[in-house]
């Protein structure tokens, strides 16, 4: 048959069961001490049975170690139960308390370097997520490159032969008198040429190369200057209201450039709302100033219909447009101008509440 032992079978406190070893061992010592001297005064009585006072010598000596055997064990009593009761008030420790320890202190450490790779992999993921901007941003830049390319042939070609058309209606123009049916007819072809020819200068636009002079350029004025502009050219019945949210900041960037992006964005904005009756607030909304230490950014809103899901995707292509004589490069040359200054621009719209442009930018 075996027996098994448990953790529940090994005392508590070992430091208690080494104050009672102690106790039994001066116990055992005081016991032998107090039986050597009377087997001493037990000899010297029978070596000298003539002595007269022996045996009172011998009972005196024997009182003095009984008393003093027992005032050394009255004291180690008293100082043993002093020892329990202190021990009793004393909060008893907690079962494993040692295992209990030392798994808190692996806890900490385990969650102090949690912490730290949380910083790394929070600086880490910050900047794969600015490895990919700059990824897309480059890859975007090739695909306008080669558009750019594509449309200032297009244009150079067009312009050659619509010089030519022009030069011709000019001509037939003269031949008619302003009342004759034909005079009409050559206005209307003359009218149509120079629309397509404003629709060549922004195609030459946009594909042109985008030269940038950098300087570090404050955002509140240039906002405040084109809006208004704008509130000075804009049809007094329209009543449109313009929000502004801008916090004091600087950017480094072509300031031409940036105010052609912002006025292209506040024109489409104004005319998102323009082009329908039934809006019951017309307000236009610009704010500015810093998203990180890193960037800033700038948001143009309108309370406009929206546009619709099936063409959100498409609304910074080329020649794109929901406009009756739009030429789709507005928003085009706004994402070249973005890019060209290394930063995003994006789009949120929602049906019958209105879009918002967002334009962030680097510091520098």
């Amino acid at each position: 048959m075996h027996t098994s032992y448990t953790l529940e079978d090994i005392p508590k406190d070992y430091g208690c069961l080494m104050k009672r070893l102690r106790f039994i061992f001066v116990l055992f010592l005081i016991s032998a001490f107090s039986l050597l001297v009377l087997f001493y005064l037990y000899q010297s009585l029978r070596s000298e049975p003539g002595r007269l006072n022996a045996e009172a010598e011998a009972f005196l000596l024997i009182k003095v170690v009984f008393w003093g055997g027992a005032g050394l064990i009255a004291a180690t009593l008293i100082r043993f139960l002093f020892s329990r009761v202190q021990e009793e008030k004393r909060p008893e420790p907690q079962e494993g308390g040692l295992l209990v320890n030392t798994f808190q202190d692996v806890i900490h450490e385990l969650k102090q370097k949690e912490r730290a790779l949380t910083k790394i992999n929070e600086g880490t993921q910050a900047y794969l997520t600015e490895m990919k901007i700059l990824q897309e941003q480059l890859e975007m830049k090739k695909r306008l490159v080669l558009m750019g390319e594509m449309s200032a042939f297009i244009a150079h070609e067009f312009r050659n032969y619509m010089g030519t058309i022009l030069g011709f209606a000019s001509m037939l123009s003269k031949e008619f008198q302003p009342t004759q049916s034909g005079a009409a007819m050559t206005a209307a072809i003359i009218r149509e040429l120079s629309t397509m020819e404003q629709l060549i200068t922004d195609l030459l636009s946009y594909g042109k190369n985008l030269f940038l002079t950098l300087t570090d350029t404050p955002i509140t004025p240039l906002i405040e200057e084109l809006l208004d502009a704008f509130g000075h050219d804009l049809d007094k019945n329209l009543r449109i209201e313009f929000v502004t949210v801008l916090e004091v900041c600087n950017a480094n960037m072509d300031p031409t450039l940036m105010k052609q992006a912002l006025s292209n964005l506040i024109r489409n904005g104004i005319e998102a709302m323009t082009s329908e009756e039934e809006i019951d607030s017309r307000i236009l909304t610009v704010t500015a100033g810093y998203r990180t230490d890193r960037f800033l950014e700038i948001k143009v809103s309108n309370t406009g219909r929206g546009i619709p899901m099936d063409q959100q995707e498409k609304i910074f292509l080329p020649f794109f447009t929901t406009k009756e004589k739009g030429s789709g490069l507005g928003l085009a040359l706004v994402q070249k101008i973005i890019l060209a200054h290394n930063g995003t621009v994006s789009m949120e719209s929602t049906k019958e509440k209105g879009t918002t442009f967002i334009i962030t930018l680097p510091q520098s």
